[in-house]
C-alpha cells in the first residue's frame, strides 16, 4: 500500500502525462507504446479513488478513464430528473447534464436560425447512439449530426472523451412574437439528457459573460443565458435601451479591459452613423508588408467606393513605405482599434487571428459587432500538406480561402476536416501573381523555408518567432 501523500504526489505529476494525449508519431515504436501505457495504468490502478478524483488539473473524463483501467469496467449509470449519473463502486463521480455543450455559430441565413456547435460525453459503455436535440419553446426538434473526430480525445486508440457536432435550422416563421427559448438536450442511448450549462465559442454573436450582451439581426435580438438561447421580436427603443445597459455595465465592470470596452462602443455607436462607404482592412504579417496583402492593397486603390487602410506595426521598416501608397493604421493603435470596429472586410495573407484583430483574446465586449465581419484569407503560399487542423472552419472561420492551385484548390474542398464549402474556397491566384513579369535569364534561384520545428514561440506583439534554443 503507497501511503496517501505519495499516491497523490505521484498523481499529481502523472496526470499531465495522462493529458498529453496520443504520443506524437515516430517517437516510440507501437510495442513501446503499448508497454508505458501498460505501466502508466498498472501505476495509477494502485491510487485510491479519491487520490485521482482530487487532482485540480485533471479533467473528469480523464478521471473516470483511470478509473475504468482500475476496475476494468465501464462506471455504472443512474438517470433521473433528466441527468445521467456515473458511479464506480456506489461512489459517485460526475453526472452528465454539465458537460460541455459549446455554440460556435450562430447566424441569420435566407429567413432562417442556423446554430452549429457541438457536445461532449464521457463513455459508459462501448459503444453510444448519440443525438443533439433543440428545444425550441415546446417542440423538440432532432440536429443534424456532424462527424467532429477532431475533438475527440484518446488515450492509446481508446475514447476517453466523445464529441457529436451538431447543426440545426430553424425557420424564423417558427419563431413567436414574444421571447423564444432555445435549450439543448443530448440523448445518449435513449437516455434524455438537459444540457444545464451552455459554452460559447469565439465565432459566437454573443457570450453569458455579460448579463446586459446582446446581438441585433435586422428585426430580432438574441440573449445569452446559462442555459438557454433567448430570441426575440426587436421592439420600439429596444437596441437603444439595450446598448445603454451593456455599455453601463461595461464601464461599472472591475473586469480588466471592460471600462475601455465601454468606452470604445460608444465612440463606435457615434462613428457609424458618419460612415458612408465600405472599410477594408487589409495586412501582411504585423511588422512586414511586400506580401498579397501589399499587392491586394495597391489594387484597391483604384477603387473610389472602398475605404481601405494597410495595417502595419510603425515599427516595421515598410511602414514609411506603404505610407506613400495609401491610407495606413499603425498596428494594435487606437485607430486601428476603432476602424476594425467599423470595419466590414479582413484581408490578410496570414490567418493569425492577431494579425487582424487587436483585441484577439479579449473581444468579448465586442462580439455582436464582429461577429458579422468577412474574412479574406490571401494565403502567402501554396498548402501543400493537409494543415485543416490549424485552418478549419471552426478554428478561423474563413469566408473566403484563396488558392493558387488546382490541386491545392481540390484538397482543401475534399479534406473533410477543413470544413470548406465552394462558397468559401476559392480558385483565383493570388495577388502577388499580378505584379510578376516575364523577364526570364538562367538563374537557379535557392530559397530556404520556414520550418515550425526550428520555433520555440510566437511573440503575438511583434508577430516575430523566437528560434529554438535547441
Amino acid at each position: 500500500y503507497l501511503p496517501r501523500y505519495v499516491q497523490y504526489t505521484l498523481m499529481y505529476h502523472l496526470q499531465w502525462k495522462i493529458m498529453q494525449g496520443e504520443i506524437p508519431t515516430g517517437v516510440l515504436t507501437k510495442e513501446e507504446i503499448n508497454e508505458y501505457y501498460k505501466l502508466l495504468f498498472q501505476l495509477t490502478s494502485q491510487f485510491d479513488d479519491e487520490i485521482i478524483l482530487e487532482q485540480k488539473k485533471l479533467p473528469i473524463e480523464y478521471k473516470v478513464f483511470l478509473l475504468r483501467k482500475k476496475y476494468e469496467m465501464y462506471p455504472s449509470v443512474s438517470y433521473c430528473n433528466q441527468d445521467i449519473g456515473l458511479y464506480f463502486k456506489n461512489s459517485y463521480v460526475t453526472n452528465c447534464c454539465n458537460h460541455k455543450l459549446l455554440i460556435e455559430f450562430l447566424k441569420f441565413q435566407d429567413e432562417n436560425i442556423i446554430v452549429e456547435g457541438y457536445g461532449v460525453y464521457i463513455p459508459f459503455s462501448e459503444f453510444h447512439d448519440v443525438q443533439i436535440y433543440c428545444l425550441l419553446n415546446d417542440n423538440l426538434i432532432l440536429c443534424e449530426k456532424i462527424k467532429r473526430t477532431e475533438k475527440e480525445k484518446r488515450l492509446n486508440g481508446e475514447l476517453v472523451l466523445g464529441v457529436v457536432g451538431f447543426q440545426v435550422t430553424i425557420p424564423v416563421n417558427c419563431l413567436t412574437e414574444e421571447e423564444n427559448k432555445i435549450s439543448f438536450y443530448m440523448d445518449i442511448d435513449e437516455l434524455l439528457v438537459k444540457k444545464g450549462k451552455l459554452s460559447w465559442g469565439p465565432f459566437s454573436p454573443v457570450t453569458a459573460q455579460y448579463q446586459n450582451q446582446y446581438y441585433v439581426n435586422k428585426s430580432w435580438i438574441v440573449l445569452a443565458q446559462e442555459d438557454c438561447i433567448k430570441i426575440s421580436k426587436v421592439r420600439k427603443f429596444t437596441v437603444a435601451l439595450k446598448e445603454v445597459r451593456f455599455i453601463s455595465e461595461l464601464l461599472t465592470s472591475k473586469k480588466r479591459g471592460d471600462q475601455k470596452a465601454g468606452l470604445a462602443r460608444m465612440a463606435y455607436r457615434f462613428l457609424k452613423f458618419f460612415k458612408n462607404k465600405e472599410l477594408w482592412l487589409v495586412s501582411d504579417r504585423v511588422n512586414k508588408a511586400d506580401d498579397n496583402g501589399e499587392a491586394f492593397f495597391l489594387y484597391l486603390q483604384s477603387k473610389k467606393n472602398i475605404n481601405s487602410y494597410f495595417v502595419i506595426s510603425q515599427e516595421s521598416t515598410d511602414y514609411t513605405r506603404m505610407r506613400r501608397l495609401g491610407n495606413v493604421l499603425p498596428y494594435f493603435s487606437f485607430k486601428h482599434k476603432l476602424k476594425y470596429l467599423l470595419s466590414d472586410k479582413l484581408i490578410s495573407s496570414h490567418a493569425d487571428g492577431f494579425t487582424f484583430n487587436p483585441f484577439a483574446g479579449y473581444d468579448a465586449p465586442y462580439r455582436d459587432i464582429i461577429v458579422d465581419k468577412k474574412i479574406i484569407f490571401l494565403q502567402h503560399g501554396i498548402t501543400k500538406d493537409d494543415i485543416s487542423g490549424w485552418l478549419n472552419r471552426y478554428n478561423k472561420n474563413l469566408s473566403v480561402f484563396v488558392t493558387a492551385a488546382k490541386a491545392e484548390y481540390c484538397s482543401i474542398l475534399t479534406i473533410p476536416s477543413y470544413y470548406y464549402s465552394r462558397e468559401q474556397v476559392k480558385l483565383t491566384g493570388f495577388p502577388r501573381y499580378d505584379r510578376l513579369k516575364d523577364k526570364r535569364k538562367k538563374i537557379i534561384t535557392i530559397m530556404p523555408t520556414w520550418r515550425k520545428y526550428l520555433m520555440k514561440s510566437l511573440d503575438a506583439s511583434t508577430g516575430i518567432w523566437n528560434l529554438s534554443e535547441d
